[in-house]
């Protein structure tokens, strides 16, 4: 999934998910506060495989257990209607701070909800050249290769 796109958020905390989004999200998915804290949404194939990853790992592991509360115990399952709106958990709306406005921003295989005002805040340290060199020389000095 790839592209952003600025939807408004109903007073029953609905939003249209964009058609190609859709597809591929398919029926069931699901919603999850996320670690930047902003909102994710997976396909059940995604989630799926995140919750695999998580199974095949051992559970002594102190905070492996702890991702897994906050992960698990911050996501529902949701579909959309006839229209393609979702109901958006209002606790996920008021942790991440999304009023009215939220950027729907496709992010490989998954979609995350940006309040408005944060993402474009977000966005503009882009504009600069410096910022852009910076974020290219660490990612090229961590081995991250594309």
């Amino acid at each position: 999934m790839f592209g952003n796109h600025l939807k408004t958020i109903d007073e029953k905390n609905r939003i249209i998910i964009p058609s190609q989004f859709r597809e591929e999200l398919g029926e069931v998915f699901y919603i999850s506060l996320g670690l930047d804290k902003i909102v994710e949404i997976r396909s059940k194939s995604e989630f799926d495989r995140i919750k695999e990853k998580m199974k095949a790992n051992n559970s002594l592991n102190k905070n492996l257990r702890e991702f897994a509360r906050f992960f698990f115990g911050n996501t529902t399952e949701a579909s959309c209607d006839k229209v393609g709106r979702v109901v958006l958990p209002k606790n996920l709306l008021n942790l991440v701070a999304i009023k009215n406005e939220a950027y729907l921003i496709g992010v490989g295989e998954k979609i995350e909800l940006w309040p408005k005002e944060r993402y474009e805040e977000h966005q503009s340290k882009f504009m600069d050249e410096n910022s852009i060199d910076e974020l290219q020389n660490k990612l090229f000095e961590s081995g991250v290769e594309l």
